[in-house]
């Protein structure tokens, strides 16, 4: 069963104890691909067959729209891939902060990207090798494979920077680990306490006592993965952790009896792939907490590749060290989407600008005409050109209707 079907049958249970942005970003999922946005009309040049395909909603939660998104952001992070080892760094915080973090998203969320950063901009500025400026890609990511509320980032953090004369230098530490985990997380810590604290007092938030001290209790971990070996290891990783949803269509596995069922890795028992069911209700409720607040963004980038520093970096990372991905590196698209091995949640990227014939099986297809937005639309049946006319089926039988426009090929 598609998502969209899970929300069209069970939204209306949930929607009163959501936020009304929540709501509003299930009722724009609840149309992707359907007729109700609108859609174009292809015919294939070999076998004659006629295709309608509708449009999607575009939204970055929805778990079916993510894909080509994802292939043309890592393209263009291709460009920009030194020759140097990159990390994988991962920043929790503890359950204690689960509360304080759904009730404070926006507020609690800038602050963990923003203490991240802190935390290594202090290492990079004390790293003897170094004592320069370093730089990372952070994404957020705030779901458990069980759809519950785990915010964490992860860090893409090549083992170079500029020194205090703008010299491209190496870290020493460039072929074991980034910095030592356990100084990372009592000075990721301390920094995001004090930012609370701060945030607290300016009454942006109400941080209890209780939670004050429970959080200095936990321990706060910070991973951190040996660098990648290959270029083609440092573009997997970005497909992976870019463009993500809490949960993408093809973990679901179907809905029966007002259950949802759907794939999970246990990683407490190996990362062995289990089964999870929810009610429809509980089910969308755990989806509609990863819901991202408004224009907050996921994917920020800090320091040495940040926009305003980047081209600078690179240019001298590239006289020094040179790139990984260059033209001949990856001919024409740059990517070969045989080398993306994707984890089973990951939503398959589809060819860029080509449709699949149904029937004969080619991409040979042509674009007829688009159709503007019908909500009664069901199935096509006959597809006039010429009168500007489509027929199809509705609940009342087989309908003509001229009452919008389509648009032929030749005219768009």
């Amino acid at each position: 069963m598609s998502f969209t079907a899970i929300v069209k049958k069970y939204g209306r249970d949930i929607f009163p104890k959501i936020d009304f942005h929540s709501k509003n970003i299930l009722l724009k999922i609840e149309k992707c691909r359907t007729p109700e946005l609108g859609g174009h009309i292809f015919i294939c040049e070999d076998c004659k067959t006629i295709l309608s395909l509708n449009n999607s909603c575009s939204n970055r939660n929805c778990p079916v729209c993510q894909g080509n998104k994802r292939k043309r952001w890592i393209e263009k992070q291709c460009e920009s891939l030194i020759k140097v080892p990159y990390f994988h760094v991962v920043f929790t915080v503890p359950d204690v902060l689960n509360r304080l973090f759904r009730e404070n998203q926006k507020e609690c969320y800038n602050l963990l990207f923003a203490t991240a950063w802190e935390t290594l901009k202090t290492f990079f500025e004390n790293d003897k090798s170094l004592v320069g400026k370093g730089g990372m890609l952070c994404i957020l990511h705030t779901w458990g494979q069980t759809l519950s509320f785990h915010p964490h980032l992860h860090c893409l953090v090549p083992a170079a920077g500029l020194n205090q004369a703008g010299e491209f230098k190496l870290l020493r530490g460039k072929n074991k680990f980034l910095f030592n985990v356990k100084s990372l997380g009592e000075v990721f810590r301390a920094k995001f306490a004090a930012g609370l604290t701060a945030l607290h007092k300016k009454n942006v938030l109400i941080l209890p006592d209780l939670t004050r001290k429970l959080m200095f209790w936990k321990n706060w971990i910070v991973y951190s993965q040996r660098p990648f070996s290959t270029p083609e290891n440092v573009v997997r990783y970005i497909g992976m952790y870019s463009h993500r949803v809490a949960l993408s269509e093809n973990r679901i596995i179907e809905e029966k009896d007002g259950n949802v069922s759907f794939f999970y890795k246990d990683y407490k028992d190996e990362g062995k792939k289990k089964i999870m069911t929810l009610t429809g209700e509980e089910f969308l409720r755990r989806f509609s907490m990863h819901i991202l607040p408004y224009k907050l963004m996921k994917i920020r980038y800090f320091g040495q590749l940040n926009n305003r520093h980047k081209k600078h970096f690179i240019k001298v990372a590239e006289k020094a060290v040179g790139l990984y991905c260059s033209k001949s590196d990856f001919p024409e698209n740059r990517i070969d989407e045989n080398q993306l091995d994707f984890d089973l949640d990951d939503e398959p990227i589809s060819k860029k600008n080509s449709v699949c014939c149904p029937n004969c099986k080619s991409f040979n297809f042509r674009k007829l005409a688009s159709f503007a937005m019908l909500k009664n639309f069901k199935e096509l049946v006959l597809i006039d050109i010429e009168k500007s006319q489509i027929y199809y089926n509705t609940r009342d039988g087989p309908q003509k209707s001229s009452s919008f426009i389509l648009i032929p090929e030749k005219s768009l």
